[in-house]
């Protein structure tokens, strides 16, 4: 039968059979091969920043994806995007010029969603140099702190923002006062910060101690200067908390500070009013110095 069928059909349909006959075997293993390989992107975007906001916008700053050859670079205002196969991956960015001492760098966990563009809103790095500087102050090495601060000031003053540099000379300051006893020079590296960046409360905190420790330097009295850093502090958005960078001071603690400048400086009424009401709080919030603080206070302010 095979024969007579083979000898039935001419050579030009030997071939058109062939054809449809391989057609019908390869397209399954073709559709299903595009099914597993075909490729999905997606994007992500973002803004490059420092860790206190400052816009990194510099062309030698980079953007990557770990395990792929996509590098990309923000713009003048810090905005990057970047397009990969759909999946998850390791995020990197730096910031590097060896010159001025900046070494900027940042890790993050993203996802890529096929066919989709996910907005990152600002991708931080950062210079460990000021954590290593909180990070000595702690340990109570403060030469080394200090050391530290001046590292990070050596790139900052040329690539960042002022909030940055207000960080670091508020690193100094309270090195300074508090770690080498140096506190009129800790005055002017608590102004410098507040110049920088008027909402670094922490610096109107560490002022404000500065300007009481200036009795023992010149004998005078600067309770009106300590109140006026103590209001400014208090008077900033938000509950304030030093820790966990340095000597656990919060909002409480600085309220009961000001009732105790204000009986320094004879405002009784003010004072006792502050302490009556931190009486209750004080003693769980507070720490101990300013337990001791509330306490003369109210025996003072009779």
């Amino acid at each position: 039968m095979g024969d007579r069928i083979g000898r039935g059909i001419t050579m030009k349909q030997k071939i058109i059979l062939t054809v449809l006959m391989l057609g019908i075997l390869i397209l399954p293993l073709v559709a299903c091969g595009s099914g597993t390989t075909r490729v999905q992107y997606g994007s992500l975007k973002g803004k490059l920043t420092d860790s206190f906001g400052g816009i990194v916008n510099s062309p030698d700053a980079a953007v990557m994806l770990v395990g792929t050859d996509l590098v990309v670079h923000p713009d003048a205002n810090g905005y990057f995007m970047i397009t990969a196969p759909e999946g998850d991956y390791e995020m990197k960015a730096s910031f590097v010029m060896v010159d001025a001492g900046v070494k900027l760098t940042g890790v993050r966990q993203v996802g890529i969603i096929a066919n989709k563009t996910l907005d990152l809103e600002t991708f931080e790095i950062s210079d460990n140099s000021l954590e290593e500087g909180w990070a000595r102050y702690r340990l109570g090495n403060f030469d080394e702190a200090e050391s530290y601060f001046d590292q990070y000031l050596a790139g900052v003053r040329t690539v960042q923002v002022n909030a940055g540099a207000s960080s670091a000379y508020n690193g100094l300051g309270w090195t300074h006062a508090e770690g080498l006893n140096q506190p009129l020079r800790a005055i002017d590296d608590f102004n410098i910060a507040i110049s920088g960046w008027n909402g670094n409360t922490d610096a109107w905190v560490g002022l404000a101690g500065c300007h009481l420790n200036r009795m023992k330097m010149d004998g005078s009295w600067h309770f009106s200067d300590a109140l006026n850093a103590v209001n400014k502090a208090i008077d900033q958005p938000g509950a304030y908390s030093s820790s966990p960078s340095h000597d656990d001071i919060n909002e409480i603690d600085l309220k009961a500070y000001r009732a105790f400048l204000n009986l320094l400086d004879g405002n009784l009424p003010d004072a006792r009013g502050e302490a009556v009401n931190l009486a209750v709080d004080i003693g769980k919030y507070g720490n101990y110095g300013s337990q001791g603080a509330i306490d003369i206070v109210l025996v003072f302010s009779k």
